[in-house]
């Protein structure tokens, strides 16, 4: 992968909406490209700017013109695939104005995935486990 082809690329998915990739997105954007070439091409990327690696195996498209103030529940989202996972506690309390306290740099996010935090360029994502089934989930 060269630099001009990868931007072009990254512009095309920007202007469909999509910012934040993971490896696998990455590989499928790239197909010619095989994993050990693909991973030195992504490294290039992040050294060069043209992408963030928010966390393993997560990177963001700085230059995204669709890039928003939704950029760290993108991240979780796209840690969490698969999962169910929903903006949760003092996060949630404070987008709706419930609570005056706003989380600085901080999402709480329930999760029928694994728990866990990943601290990103962006904020830091906590991931809590709920144990319940999917359906009431729902």
């Amino acid at each position: 992968m060269n630099t001009k082809t990868a931007i072009k690329r990254l512009a095309a998915w920007d202007s469909q909406g999509r910012y934040v990739f993971t490896i696998h997105d990455l590989a499928k954007i790239f197909p010619e490209d095989r994993y050990r070439t693909l991973k030195d091409g992504i490294n290039r990327l992040v050294r060069e700017g043209f992408l963030v690696r928010a966390c393993k195996g997560i990177y963001v498209n700085p230059y995204a013109h669709n890039q928003n103030s939704f950029t760290l529940e993108y991240i979780a989202k796209t840690l969490r695939r698969g999962e169910y996972s929903y903006v949760s506690f003092e996060s949630a309390l404070s987008e709706y104005g419930v609570i005056s306290q706003i989380p600085i740099d901080r999402l709480t996010v329930m999760t029928t995935g694994r728990k866990g935090e990943c601290k990103t360029p962006f904020g830091v994502i906590e991931f809590i486990h709920q144990n319940r089934a999917r359906n009431p989930v729902l």
